[in-house]
C-alpha cells in the first residue's frame, strides 16, 4: 500500500536514503514506469512526488491537457510499480517548500535521491 506524505518536509522522517521520482505521471505509461523504476530499484525508500491539479491547470488553464487518470487510480498504478510513499503537491506549494536544507542529486535516469 502506498502511504501519503503530507508535504516535502516529511521526507526527513524516512529512514535511509530516499529515492524520489518527480513528475506529473498522468497515465503512468512505460516512460513513467522507467523513471519510477529507477527510484524503486535502488536501495532505500521509493517515493513519488506528483502534482494535483496538473501544473498546466494553474499556469495556463485554457490550454491544459485533460486528465488521463484520477489521483486514486494513479496511486493504485504507482503501488503496482513498488512505490512506498506518495507526495501530492500543487505547483506553488513545491516552490515554497524547497529550501537550502535539502540537497538534490539528479541521476541520469531522472530519479532523484534526496539527502537531508
Amino acid at each position: 500500500m502506498v502511504s501519503r506524505l503530507s508535504n516535502i518536509s516529511d521526507l526527513a522522517d524516512l529512514d535511509g536514503p530516499v529515492n524520489l521520482a518527480v513528475g506529473i505521471f498522468d497515465g503512468v505509461h512505460r516512460g513513467h514506469a522507467a523513471v519510477i523504476g529507477g527510484a524503486c530499484e535502488r536501495p532505500g525508500t521509493a517515493v513519488v512526488m506528483t502534482f494535483e491539479p496538473h501544473p498546466a491547470n494553474v499556469l495556463a488553464a485554457k490550454s491544459a491537457p485533460g486528465r488521463i487518470t484520477s489521483l486514486e487510480h494513479k496511486q493504485h498504478l504507482l503501488e503496482g510499480l513498488g512505490v512506498e510513499f506518495l507526495i501530492v503537491v500543487a505547483l506553488g506549494y513545491v516552490m515554497t517548500e524547497m529550501n537550502t536544507s535539502v540537497k538534490i542529486i539528479i541521476r541520469k535516469d531522472t530519479a532523484i535521491n534526496f539527502r537531508a
